[in-house]
């Protein structure tokens, strides 16, 4: 038998392979093969991943911005419409102010005081003014204050002539006429002042006593503040912001000048400034032969602002990374030959593992578990993959408190409850509404902003709110205006809502009763509605009448106070 045995080993035909051989050549085609899927795979999700997360960070860095000069916007627009407001009501009659001049002069003092109270915690106001309509006297009549920087006082000076320019004159006079033929507040685009001698946004609104124009109010911001930070922000390497029109129009631009039509940076992006980019979604272009990706807001006063970048910047980091993954998957190559089938096994299954978790990341599920005990480079990017879905998760759920929290209360605010509005208009639509809707209005809110501060009004805002909460701890509470709060009851709320209501009034009183300070009382007024099938249709018939019932209940505390 050896003999034979020998003889069959000299006779072993040119070729033969051994088991173990073959063993190994399939082991070795199993490991290829397989590391090419899952080398695959990681390339798809890691170039997915990465233009996901530029997206991202392009849209988070354009929100960022847009929130902050939005909260300018909206400071400098509040100040201006509040101060026509007063200046309409606290004007007497047309007929005196044309006539009477002492009565003229105190109403003008009484404005000046007015606005300069509204611009006197403002960083952003460098010129806030009123102008008289000439049609009511035989004489320029008004006031201007303007300073050269937000880090100095306001000084009284001249006021322009009107009558000396063309209605079309914009850089000297269309911030009065502009409004007047709108009818409300505008926000002006970008201009030259000639008067003041700098570029500037401004906002104005004109007033009317009985249907008659009266005059305008304005304020007016300088457009170099707004660019300061844009000049300094970057993205990747050679990215960069600007601002433009509706229609393409350049207002800011590094490489531009004031006044370009778009189409000479990105050709085919105005096609898209109607819409908005997204959170993932970046919009394409080619500028001067090279593809960029832009996203871009619309600001409060009309101007869009854009955050630009190469595509090749943008997709450095998925080349690096899909250069890691082919070194890593040949690694895993020898790492296999080497350490045989039972390695191998090791290392597949975290790598399932991250793939898996990849794709539940890429689907928006965050609370990802993965293995990030072992000690080679599959740990290196688990632990990479987990830091990844934690800052993702909390960039979301700060966006997510943006925009349905309110700042100042720290309950819902009109957006969340635009949310409610449409779950409640669902259940009335499949016959199973059971609900109520209450309405709060704090009083005298304005009267605590003018005399005590807007420090004061916002305490009166939060003690309202409070009570608000205390009385319904179990239902949503929202702000949808300054001094207005809604809650929607149902459950053992809505059954006892009157007495529940009975409570708010008995605390409201006691709590009155014990402050020492008179501007720390806070009045509500309150009204309530319950869903009734046979006379609303809708959400909005629920609220009128629980809103309606409110401004009966403000009368009475008014009447009684008085």
């Amino acid at each position: 038998m050896h003999a034979v045995g020998h003889t069959e080993d000299a006779d072993m035909p040119k070729g033969f392979r051994s088991i173990q051989t073959k063993y190994i050549l399939l082991v070795l085609c199993c490991v290829i093969a397989s590391a090419l899927v899952i080398g695959g795979v990681c390339v798809s999700n890691a170039v997915y991943t990465t233009q996901r997360a530029a997206a991202q960070n392009m849209n988070l860095t354009c929100e960022t911005y847009r929130y902050k000069y939005d909260a300018m916007f909206e400071d400098v627009q509040t100040a201006v419409e509040t101060s026509a407001s007063y200046a309409a009501r606290d004007l007497e009659s047309i007929g005196r102010f044309s006539s009477d001049a002492a009565y003229r002069d105190a109403y003008a003092e009484q404005l000046e005081k007015v606005l300069a109270l509204e611009t006197q915690n403002s960083d952003s106001v460098i010129s806030y003014y009123v102008r008289f309509s000439p049609d009511l006297l035989s004489f320029e009549r008004g006031f201007r204050f303007a300073r050269s920087s937000t880090d100095e006082a306001f000084e009284r000076i001249p006021i322009v002539k009107i009558q000396d320019y063309q209605e079309g004159d914009q850089e000297h006079v269309g911030w009065y006429f502009t409004p007047i033929s709108t009818g409300t507040t505008t926000w002006l685009e970008p201009y030259y002042n000639a008067n003041l001698d700098m570029e500037m946004v401004s906002c104005v609104t004109p007033f009317y006593k009985d249907g008659e124009l009266v005059g305008v109010i304005g304020m007016d911001i300088s457009f170099s503040k707004l660019v300061d930070d844009l000049d300094d922000l970057r993205i990747f390497d050679n990215g960069y912001a600007f601002l433009c029109s509706s229609e393409g129009k350049i207002y800011y631009h590094p490489l531009y000048k004031s006044g370009t039509a778009i189409q000479q940076d990105v050709s085919g992006f105005d096609a898209h400034l109607e819409n908005e980019s997204s959170g993932e979604l970046l919009y394409s272009g080619v500028s001067k032969g090279e593809k960029v990706d832009y996203a871009f807001r619309t600001l409060t006063n009309g101007m869009r602002l854009v955050l630009r970048a190469p595509v090749s910047e943008i997709n450095a980091d998925m080349t690096s990374m899909v250069y890691t993954i082919g070194l890593l998957v040949l690694s895993i190559v020898a790492f296999f030959i080497v350490m045989t089938v039972f390695i191998s096994r090791r290392i597949t299954r975290p790598l399932r593992e991250l793939t898996e978790a990849a794709g539940l990341l890429s689907q928006g599920d965050y609370d990802i578990q993965v293995d990030t005990t072992s000690r080679d480079e599959v740990g290196i990017l688990a632990h990479a993959l987990k830091r990844a879905a934690a800052e993702l998760k909390a960039a979301a759920e700060r966006m997510k408190q943006l925009a349905y929290k309110d700042s100042l209360t720290g309950v819902r605010n009109k957006t969340a409850y635009s949310l409610e509005v449409n779950a409640l208009e669902a259940e009335i639509e499949n016959d199973c509404a059971d609900f109520g809707i209450v309405v709060f209005d704090v009083n005298n809110l304005k009267t605590a902003n003018d005399v005590y501060g807007h420090e004061q009004g916002d305490k009166v805002i939060r003690i309202g709110c409070n009570r608000i909460c205390m009385t319904f701890p179990h239902s949503p509470v929202f702000r949808i205006g300054g001094d207005e709060f809604v809650a929607v009851i149902k459950g053992e709320e809505l059954s006892h809502v009157r007495e529940r209501l009975a409570a708010f009034a008995e605390r409201t009183k006691i709590e009155n009763a014990n402050v020492e300070q008179p501007q720390d009382k806070v009045h509500v007024a309150v009204g309530v509605a319950i869903f009734d099938p046979a006379r609303d249709t809708c959400v909005q018939d629920v609220f009128n009448r629980a809103d309606s019932q409110m401004y009966e209940t403000k009368q009475i505390m008014k009447q009684r106070n008085s």
